[in-house]
């Protein structure tokens, strides 16, 4: 860092650690003394090994550690140089941080320093794994063709502890460590041992000083974990934003190629390649794929300009390679400042005409101003992202990379294991219905299908956005729902169907280390999405129709409303307090609901409500062998994960048949006549009515008059969920008691 004590380089740094997800953040050249420390950082925690004051001015080491990473100060006496101790991928590892003293009568110090370093690694055992770096002010041949007494120093301790120079491997990018005025060299260095080596995804050195703005130095970052391998197709067409007039490009070009074959009986195959070939032609003339979306003041203007300040930058470091004359390098150099200076300027100027032309626009609309407003300020800066590394196991062992992966991946097949167990016997509560027809799997409302989808939801594997199949041509689009409709009726499910995505969100709280910690959002196909839905309103309609559901019943139905729960709950309460009687309800949460849905249960649920065979065997059909490839934080598994159990994540139709599989439940409330007395006089006559509860897909709450009552209800929903392979969370179920003082009062 070089100046340490000035509160403007540590305001640099702690700017960086608010950006990045950084576990250790090594310093030198702090010019700390004796026990000065450094301004507070919120969730780090400093570690230094200062010089004291009888010792010559600058120098002096130290760590910023984030304070839940799990890493320990160990030895606590050295000299320019400390060390912490932790675990990368479940290996014991020592991480130090080191300064080389330079000038003058500086060899006998740092070979003090040097053999305090070998004597600290001897003593970590010959199993420890190391990273050792910093500022060595040592040059060795490979880098700068020569070797000096620090670089010699370095050399010997690599080779006397097999350490791996980083600096000159395949997985450094970069090579100059400090730059000043037209003079640059490598004198900052990383060094591990051959285990850790492996762990490491790359070694990247800030060249350009984007990082390194107060500092002569350039930031070296360590990126740990197992490089990511390229994606194959169907990841990467999901990659990339495409914005409307690529849309209309891709639909046009699909029409055309359908027009050339009029009357042709297109299969869903054939039409999904020429969709998807159409939409990575498009992806390959966006310039900015794979990374974030260009600000609105970019434009090729600045671009050129970056452009020559990189090749001026460029031409630099070959004139000092190259040894010209000196003229001829302070040339080149005096062309890189001024190149530097230009796109400064420049951006400078874009970004406050862009900021005047939304001034401009705030001021024209006047009722949506509020809307711009904060979309813009939405839009302001990258939106920090928060990269976790690594998990924890069961055993504690902490996994980066495609090793935390691999678990992950472990965890999620574990989860969804078909689960042995025998179909019960039909509830007594629910006896096989009888209706007067079946549902009708054709003649599908595709247009009431394709606006349930919404606008701006994710594509899956395949690639292909609810937007391209908005604005496809009239041909395509007959073409494409008439090959759908083919593969629902005969049963032929496309494989892209059964393919998923599955990325973990973290849920906000818990340890990020921890997977319990993370709920999975799963992506399908948008066009197995449609499917769905136009299935979805047949098979809706059909159970409205025959009352399949009872009254207990208010999620994801025709309507009805959450809005519906919420007010029969209040009314509940006013009429407790009103008549001054008791009121028990119970909030009961099913424990990973859809997840562990039995599917040969939900089959014969299916058939004891009068859903004819033709629709189960479809939905048996879309539930065979699916797959889902999880990622986590932008890496992917190498191979699927089998679903073997459960409702699919991001299907269309789940709410509903988890709704159907839960009937049996609601049909033993219904019949227990327990629950809250709401009877009342019609037309003269006392009409008896007990209310045992309400449910809105998953989510159930019970009412009663008396604490008997409503442990009564628990059973019955208890003995229901047990023959459906469903518990609930003791931590997450609640009672909430109104108008019993003797409840209160125990």
């Amino acid at each position: 860092m070089q100046g340490g004590r000035k509160k403007a380089k540590w305001l640099e740094i702690e700017g960086q650690l608010n950006k990045e997800q950084i576990g250790v953040y090594a310093v030198t050249e702090t010019h700390l003394r004796d026990l000065e420390e450094p301004p507070h950082i919120d969730n780090y925690i400093w570690e230094g090994c200062n010089r004291i004051i009888s010792e010559r001015r600058g120098g002096g080491v130290g760590m910023l550690i984030h304070s839940r990473a799990k890493w320990d100060r160990v030895k606590q006496t050295c000299s320019e140089h400390l060390w912490v101790s932790g675990t990368v991928g479940g290996k014991k590892t020592w991480i130090g941080v080191a300064y080389l003293w330079t000038g003058n009568n500086c060899r006998e110090k740092n070979l003090e320093i040097v053999k305090c370093i070998s004597t600290d690694i001897k003593e970590f055992g010959h199993d420890a794994e190391i990273i050792l770096l910093g500022d060595m002010n040592a040059h060795i041949h490979d880098l700068d063709g020569y070797s000096d007494s620090n670089g010699k120093l370095l050399l010997d301790l690599c080779e006397q502890h097999s350490l791996e120079i980083v600096n000159v491997g395949p997985k450094c990018e970069g090579q100059i460590t400090w730059e000043v005025g037209n003079r640059q060299s490598s004198i900052d260095y990383c060094l591990m041992t051959e285990g850790i080596y492996d762990k490491l995804r790359e070694m990247r050195i800030d060249e350009e000083g984007i990082n390194s703005l107060g500092s002569d130095h350039k930031r070296i970052t360590l990126q740990m974990g197992y490089k990511t391998e390229n994606k194959n197709l169907e990841s990467n067409l999901g990659s990339s934003y495409l914005n409307e007039k690529q849309i209309t490009n891709i639909a046009a070009r699909v029409e055309e190629e359908v027009d050339k074959l009029p009357g042709k009986d297109w299969k869903y195959s054939e039409l999904l390649h020429v969709i998807t070939k159409e939409i990575e032609k498009e992806k390959k003339t966006i310039s900015w794929k794979g990374k974030r979306k260009p600000k609105s003041w970019w434009n090729k203007e600045i671009r050129d300009a970056i452009e020559k300040r990189r090749e001026a930058s460029r031409q630099h470091r070959q004139a000092k390679k190259e040894k010209r004359p000196q003229d001829e390098v302070n040339q080149v150099w005096e062309i890189y400042l001024e190149q530097k200076s230009i796109v400064q300027k420049l951006v400078e100027a874009k970004i406050k005409g862009e900021s005047e032309r939304w001034m401009t626009e705030i001021r024209e609309k006047k009722k949506a101003a509020p809307r711009i407003f904060w979309s813009h300020l939405k839009a302001l800066g990258r939106k920090s992202v928060t990269m976790q590394q690594h998990m924890v196991d069961e055993g504690g062992n902490q996994l980066e990379g495609y090793e935390a992966l691999g678990y992950i991946r472990k965890v999620t097949a574990d989860s969804f294991k078909k689960v042995a167990q025998g179909i019960p016997p039909v509830s007594k509560s629910m006896q096989k219905s009888t209706t007067e027809e079946d549902v009708v799997l054709e003649n599908f409302n595709w247009k009431k299908a394709e606006g349930k989808i919404p606008k701006r939801t994710t594509p899956g594997l395949d690639g292909v956005p609810v937007s391209l199949i908005n604005e496809l041509g009239h041909s395509t689009k007959e073409a494409l729902l008439k090959a759908v409709e083919k593969c629902l009726q005969e049963r032929e499910i496309p494989d892209s169907w059964r393919k998923s995505r599955m990325n973990l969100i973290y849920k906000g709280r818990g340890e990020k280390d921890n997977i319990r910690s993370y709920r999975p959002l799963t992506i399908t196909s948008v066009l197995y999405r449609l499917a769905m839905q136009a299935v979805k309103l047949k098979i809706e309609t059909w159970v409205e129709q025959n009352d399949i559901l009872g009254e207990l019943q208010n999620g994801f139905r025709i309507d009805r409303r959450l809005d519906d729960n919420l007010f029969v709950l209040t009314q509940c309460i006013e009429i407790s307090k009103i008549e001054n009687r008791p009121l028990y309800v119970a909030y009961l949460d099913i424990t990973g609901a859809y997840d562990n849905v039995n599917q040969e249960i939900l089959w014969d649920i299916l058939k004891e409500v009068g859903i004819g065979d033709d629709c189960i065997q479809l939905l048996r059909e879309i539930y065979r062998e699916n797959t889902v490839c999880v990622e986590w934080e932008g890496i992917s598994s190498k191979d699927s994960v089998d679903i073997s159990k459960g409702l699919r994540q991001g299907c269309p139709l789940s709410p509903l048949l988890f709704m159907l599989y839960m009937v049996r439940m609601e049909k033993a409330l219904e019949g227990s006549n327990i629950g809250f007395n709401l009877s009342h006089k019609q037309a003269g006559a006392m009409v008896a009515r007990k209310l045992p509860g309400l449910f809105y897909a998953d989510d159930i709450v019970l009412f009663a008059d008396s604490q008997d009552d409503i442990q009564r209800l628990a059973d019955i929903c208890g003995r229901e969920g047990e023959a459906l392979g469903l518990g609930f969370s003791a931590t997450k179920c609640g009672l909430l008691v109104f108008n019993d003082h003797e409840y209160r009062a125990k």
